[in-house]
């Protein structure tokens, strides 16, 4: 079994924003010196590279995610595939945060049924799964 390094959400936000010009250095050649399926991006972590870049560096939202999109194509990033493939579907095809396309896509690809919410854009992206409380 091969080891694998956790990536702080710090590190793609150099990798993407090139700020400061060193570390984001470091990061590209971690990036391309590591071998496949060897770094790890937990789903926090993409939640609040998201926000960081949305908010803080404002990048839009197609920006984001194909710059993402490309990243994740590399085999060296190990990741809940099928939970973010299916998230970035949701974020992509609605007007919603990245946050609450990753809970419609847990509502699809995972164990909960129901998400609870006052949301009315999420009642009507997934009117069977999004109830009231």
């Amino acid at each position: 079994m091969r080891k694998k390094s956790l990536l702080d959400a710090n590190t793609i936000v150099r990798f993407f924003t090139g700020n400061p010009l060193e570390q984001a250095k470091k990061v590209r050649h971690l990036f391309t010196s590591s071998p496949p399926e060897s770094l790890f991006i937990a789903d926090t972590v993409i939640l609040e590279v998201i926000y960081v870049l949305s908010s803080f560096y404002r990048f839009q939202k197609t920006d984001i995610i194909q710059k993402f999109s490309e990243l994740l194509e590399d085999e060296v990033f190990v990741y809940n595939k099928k939970l973010i493939k299916s998230t970035w579907e949701f974020f992509k095809n609605n007007s919603i945060s990245f946050v609450d396309a990753y809970l419609c896509a847990l509502t699809e690809t995972e164990e909960p049924t129901t998400l609870y919410s006052f949301d009315k854009r999420l009642q009507k992206i997934l009117p069977q799964k999004v109830k009231e409380p």
